[in-house]
């Protein structure tokens, strides 16, 4: 490779995942929300190609904008998670290439047959899943293969919902991203506030609450179960949603919040 190349790839930007698509998420956030306020201040229409307009909308700020922020974090977080030399460089380059294949198929017709567009759309997950299944399979860190499982069903959620135009396939992957916030967030507030605490000279003691995390993503899945097999009762799902809402609520007891609302971070 010659050597300017090299410095390119070389570059600090290209060294973690959060670089380049935290910047590319926040950037397709503008630009998406432009087109939709313009769509509704009558100024031309969102891609309807393939998509009605709510659908475009709905799909992209999902795996579009949010897949970009979900990518950047587990990359970023699964090399500290195993010790591994991050996703970075070419590699780290492919992966973004793959997302804006992904955004311009999604965004622009190029006469391209749908069975073309959607496998152009579902190659960035498959893509990132098999990135970060390589240092969780060879730490064998078993504690993150969840994340393995959920990737594949975001992907599924796209792919189905891509084939058939049915919402409940969004409404799942929505309920699959807040299942990953509140696997991550609790695994990350607690040491953040107790650090935060310890570093002002405060005791804290840490408080394991396993059965309580267990039970906060059993209730998303419940969640889940509900849209997919009662989206017709609305009872059922709005009591789901209030009984995970209370667990976790109940998670954060042991958060120490309420002494370290002054922190900033």
């Amino acid at each position: 490779m010659p050597e300017s190349y090299r410095r390119v790839f070389d570059h600090p930007f290209l060294g973690h995942g959060f670089r380049p698509f935290f910047l590319m998420g926040a950037l397709y956030s503008i630009i998406t929300l432009l087109i939709w306020g313009g769509f509704f201040a009558g100024y031309g229409t969102p891609p309807s190609f393939m998509l009605d307009p709510i659908s475009w909308h709905s799909h992209e700020m999902i795996f579009g904008f949010t897949m970009a922020i979900v990518a950047g974090f587990l990359l970023t977080a699964v090399a500290n998670w195993t010790g591994s030399k991050p996703v970075r460089q070419i590699h780290l380059v492919g992966l973004c290439t793959l997302w804006l294949f992904g955004r311009v198929v999604m965004n622009v017709d190029l006469g391209l047959p749908a069975t073309a567009v959607i496998a152009i759309e579902g190659a960035f997950i498959m893509t990132l899943a098999l990135s970060l299944s390589m240092p969780l399979f060879k730490k064998w860190n078993k504690r993150s293969f969840v994340f393995l499982v959920l990737l594949s069903i975001l992907f599924a959620c796209d792919m189905l919902f891509l084939i058939t135009k049915e919402r409940t396939s969004l409404y799942v992957a929505v309920i699959i991203i807040v299942t990953m916030i509140s696997l991550i967030g609790g695994r990350v507030i607690p040491a953040f506030t107790e650090d935060a605490l310890e570093a002002r000279g405060e005791e804290v003691q840490e408080t394991s609450q396993g059965g309580l995390d267990v039970l906060a993503l059993l209730s998303l899945l419940l969640i889940i179960l509900a849209l997919v097999f009662f989206k017709q009762e609305e009872v059922v799902l709005a009591g789901t949603a209030f009984l995970s809402a209370i667990i976790h609520i109940l998670r954060l007891r042991r958060y120490h919040i309420h002494r370290i609302l002054n922190v900033q971070l």
